[in-house]
């Protein structure tokens, strides 16, 4: 993107400031693009007064139309103006300016409406359009002001006061001339300074100080000569001129037009040359010096014609006329005033001409411009009627997502209360299992105890009875005391049948004392006791107790472990048992759990708790139990 940019800027600028090095060089020899700032800045004010650079200006801008580099067009467009306007084309300058203002607010470039701006109010104060040419200075003062261009906002001061200056408004006029000059001033700016007080000095003169004029007017001398302008320095001296002339300081006057003309010959201002000799044979006419005056019309007459500028034309004639008449020569008076009014009236009809011209050519601009806000209106509202459709889609879609997500949410809101539903239904229903489960547990273990229990007993003593009131033989002895050890055994298998359903020492002492009891009544089962011992919900000790009995036998049986270590922490918010044993363990990702463990898992999980195995082979298992009290 960049690369692109500066290529575009390079081909634009390459056209648009082509024929850079020394003014004085032949086309043929400026060629090649500026290289620099400074090189460009060189040209454009080259390309300004040169009237046969105005092709390259052209083809400027046919390339920054075609590369469609909107800052070389505005500057080409603006450079076009001002050439125009310089070479008198006012209807051309018009049209260039007119395009450049549009431009720039189309892509908000204050600089650029700043530029048009200021030159549409200069081309109309030369048309004489006053009302016109304030209105586009006063758009184009605050834009300067915005930008803090000083240079721009002095400029469009000094406009200014050259309109009010122009309506005879002279208060006015001064006064933005002397704010300009302040701005100047500061800027130490002798172009400025140079052509402020010139129009200060005009202000003067209008006013008939002629005093203060000549101040302003040597200033101006002084100021024009420090940065060697020698169009300033030929207008300066033609302004002392005038002023002497109106003393009656002929002489002076004299002086003064001749520095003047000497200087725009110099120069080759044919635009002035030919005033500047009316000026001088003026003076030769006023000390009947006719022959040098004769002389000067007539060389003011041959440059006024080669140039084809009417209104010196026109002056030249006048002055001879005046002159014969002077002299008495009527007929060569009346040749001169006939030529004078043929050429005053092709001054007027040519300024008329051009005024018509104007107004056509400003009608077709807002025509055009008008042309322009039409489409872009009708663009903006194709935009417009765009943008509603395609928020209206995507409020659309957005409504069509959120209700698809609203009905999947409600789904799987409903698909997780049926799983709960179904968990809790089972919960439930183990638990109703597991209450099952205890209380006929209890009853046997009382049945067994209480009833087969007690008759055995009874059945026991009987037979001691009877083996002391008996005279039994030896053989007879024998199988009696073997009765007697098989009944033992039985009310032991009994109670131990018994303790297992339900313990006594688990109903009559708690939790850590049946745990206890069961520990040490097994072979390498340590057990270990952590907290406060505290009684608790008669379902909730059956439950630990039958989990650690089922984690021990499976320990047992299925380990082959040499140690067994059950711990039991008990604290007030929480319970939680840890079966560990050091046998052959087993993979949990490749082996499912056996019925006893998961027995055990549902049962952790009706009451609210958790279940945690680690194990790996040939390295023993751990299972964690926790429940929340």
């Amino acid at each position: 993107m960049v690369s692109n940019a500066k290529r575009k800027t390079g081909v634009v600028w390459a056209f648009l400031m082509i024929c850079l090095a020394v003014k004085a060089q032949h086309l043929d020899s400026l060629l090649s693009p500026p290289v620099s700032k400074q090189q460009v800045d060189s040209v454009l004010q080259v390309t300004i007064y040169k009237k046969e650079l105005k092709l390259f200006a052209v083809k400027a801008l046919e390339k920054a139309r075609e590369l469609k580099y909107t800052e070389g067009m505005m500057h080409a467009l603006d450079q076009l103006g001002v050439m125009e306007r310089n070479f008198s084309n006012y209807p051309a300058s018009l049209r260039y300016h007119k395009e450049c203002l549009t431009l720039s607010e189309q892509h908000n470039s204050d600089y650029w409406m700043l530029r048009s701006n200021q030159n549409l109010g200069v081309l109309y104060r030369r048309l004489e359009v006053y009302p016109t040419a304030l209105e586009y200075l006063f758009r184009a003062l605050p834009l300067a002001e915005k930008l803090q261009n000083e240079k721009e906002t002095a400029s469009a001061l000094n406009n200014i006061g050259n309109v009010y200056l122009s309506l005879q408004r002279y208060d006015e006029a001064m006064n933005y001339f002397q704010q300009s000059l302040l701005i100047d001033r500061k800027r130490n700016n002798y172009q400025g300074l140079s052509i402020c007080h010139g129009c200060i000095g005009r202000v003067f003169e209008a006013k008939n100080q002629l005093d203060s004029a000549q101040v302003h007017y040597e200033k101006n001398l002084f100021y024009s000569e420090g940065w060697n302008d020698k169009n300033g320095i030929a207008i300066a001296y033609n302004s002392m001129g005038n002023v002497a002339k109106k003393r009656n300081r002929w002489d002076q006057a004299l002086e003064y037009y001749q520095k003047a003309l000497a200087m725009n010959l110099e120069i080759a201002d044919r635009k002035y040359i030919a005033p500047n000799y009316c000026n001088v044979a003026d003076v030769y006419q006023h000390i009947d010096n006719f022959p040098l005056a004769e002389k000067n019309y007539k060389e003011a007459l041959s440059v006024a014609e080669a140039s084809g500028i009417m209104r010196n034309i026109a002056r030249a004639y006048k002055g001879l006329a005046d002159m014969y008449e002077k002299q008495g020569n009527w007929s060569a008076a009346l040749a001169a005033e006939r030529k004078f009014k043929l050429y005053e009236d092709s001054v007027l009809n040519e300024s008329s001409l051009r005024q018509v011209e104007m107004i056509r050519t400003a009608y077709e601009v807002d025509e055009k411009e008008l042309k322009i806000v039409a489409l872009q209106q009708e663009k903006s509202l194709y935009l417009f009627v765009g943008m509603v459709i395609c928020v209206l889609l995507l409020a659309l879609i957005v409504s069509l997502y959120f209700r698809h997500r609203n009905i999947r949410t409600k789904k799987q809101l409903a698909e997780q209360k049926i799983i709960r539903l179904e968990q809790e239904k089972q919960l439930v229903a183990t638990q109703a299992v597991l209450d099952g489960e205890t209380a006929e547990r209890s009853r046997l273990a009382r049945d067994l105890h209480d009833g087969l229990g007690g008759m055995l007993s009874a059945v026991k003593l009987n037979l001691f009875d009877m083996k002391k009131g008996t005279l039994l033989e030896s053989d007879d002895i024998l199988r009696f005391n073997n009765v007697l050890k098989m009944l033992d055994n039985s009310i032991r298998e009994l109670r131990r049948i018994s303790h297992n359903m339900m313990p006594e020492a688990l109903s009559r002492y708690g939790l850590k004392t049946a745990i206890a009891d069961l520990c040490h009544s097994l072979p390498n089962v340590n057990f270990h006791y952590f907290g406060t011992e505290t009684r608790l919900e008669s379902k909730r000790e059956v439950m630990i107790y039958r989990i650690v009995m089922e984690l021990v036998n499976n320990a047992l049986k299925h380990a082959d472990a040499d140690e067994i270590n059950v711990q039991l922490v008990q604290e007030p918010s929480r319970i939680s048992v840890t079966v560990q044993d050091n046998g052959k363990g087993f993979d949990t990702k490749a082996k499912t759990l056996g019925m006893g463990l998961k027995n055990i898992q549902n049962r952790v999980v009706s009451f609210s708790g958790t279940m945690n195995i680690c194990s790996k082979e040939n390295e023993g298992t751990e299972i964690s139990v926790e429940i929340k009290i």
